[in-house]
């Protein structure tokens, strides 16, 4: 199955059970305890790291951005697992 693009900012791509958002963040899907059964988590080497020069409140906006889009990546991908379109999915 290919990607989908869900709108300008999401991209699903269930045969490697991910959500990418525009901005790179990468959300994928781990199986998890009991049948059909998934948790979602940010590829940590897709989070944008903190830069010399951003204040506390500049960090703790891009911290709540990420989260936000964490979040709604992962609530993405496992809708799309809860109606099946994942089965046999390869991860990476």
């Amino acid at each position: 199955m290919s990607a989908t693009t869900l709108s300008s900012d999401w991209t699903l791509d269930p045969a490697h059970a991910t959500a990418t958002h525009s901005s790179g963040v990468t959300v994928v899907a781990l199986r998890g305890n009991g049948r059909g059964r998934y948790r979602a988590v940010p590829l940590p080497d897709t989070l944008p790291a903190p830069g010399p020069g951003l204040t506390d409140d500049d960090c703790e906006f891009v911290a709540r951005l990420v989260g936000e889009r964490v979040r709604e990546g992962a609530r993405l991908l496992l809708d799309l697992m809860k109606r099946g379109h994942i089965e046999g999915a390869t991860l990476h």
